[in-house]
């Protein structure tokens, strides 16, 4: 099972302009939540003992998404994201 969770996702599908500006939007609130349970983490660390720190751990490593993914997937632009797509299609 971890072997799974641990594997990378598969490529996203080619989307339109349109499409793509909804999933980066989705990305920008996946990134403010992430700032706010990181946040939060941080609040409640120090009223936690050790167990609670090991499960915080845990759950922190499992559950949080990558963040330089999701920073990436924010800042990269429609004609950069298509581009493989229209390379691959060209051959």
């Amino acid at each position: 099972m971890l072997k799974t969770l641990m594997e990378k996702l598969p490529p996203t599908p080619k989307m339109t302009r349109e499409q793509y500006t909804a999933y980066r939007w989705r990305c920008v609130w996946m990134l403010v939540a992430w700032v706010v349970f990181a946040f939060a983490f941080y609040m409640i660390w120090q009223h936690t003992g050790t167990v609670g720190r090991c499960i915080l751990s845990v759950m922190g490593y499992v559950l949080v998404p990558d963040i330089l993914s999701i920073i990436e997937a924010v800042f990269t632009s429609y004609e950069k994201y298509v581009a493989p797509y229209e390379k691959y299609e060209k051959k």
